[in-house]
């Protein structure tokens, strides 16, 4: 499930475009086994599309973290935030959530405290957002190419009033 896909662009790093696109291809042909997953060749394809040279692809979500270390094994992206639970002594989650969820306006600034982490102020930019929830508008407006993926109402109207592209998988 893609719930927030972002793609920070730098010239710090350089990526080898076949390369990227020989993974983007592999993960696509595993995930097309399972008919039940029809977003997945579009999502792949899209993103295969717009990949460039240098680019960093972060996964951004609300969800907890375990959940999305899980879809990583099995989806091409390195970098992720996502909403952290707290780990009580003897390994088990608790019910807290440690600093804040990862939603609405926080994911933007996760993002910018991780873009300018990663490459310095300054050195980066937010390419592309993916969103399919009304949460994700503050990384949609941030990005130079958002995208609604099947977005919800309030999202789909937002991105309607802002000439967002409207994908639907």
């Amino acid at each position: 499930m893609i719930v927030g896909y972002i793609r920070m662009c730098t010239q710090a790093e350089d990526r080898d475009r076949e390369k990227a696109l020989h993974q983007w291809g592999a993960e696509k042909l595993y995930w097309e086994k399972d008919s039940s997953r029809s977003w997945v060749r579009p999502a792949y394809e899209e993103m295969a599309a717009t990949l460039q040279p240098g680019d960093t692809v972060v996964v951004i979500s609300a969800t907890f973290e375990p959940i999305i270390l899980r879809a990583m094994e099995h989806h091409p992206f390195d970098n992720q935030i996502s909403t952290r639970m707290s780990v009580a002594t003897d390994g088990t989650y608790t019910r807290a959530v440690e600093g804040l969820p990862v939603e609405g306006e926080e994911k933007l600034a996760a993002v910018r405290r991780f873009g300018d982490s990663r490459f310095g102020p300054g050195n980066w930019e937010l390419a592309y957002a993916y969103g399919d929830h009304h949460s994700d508008r503050a990384v949609l407006s941030a990005a130079e190419h958002p995208r609604a993926v099947s977005p919800d109402r309030p999202l789909a109207r937002t991105a309607r009033e802002k000439g967002w592209e409207i994908l639907d998988w």
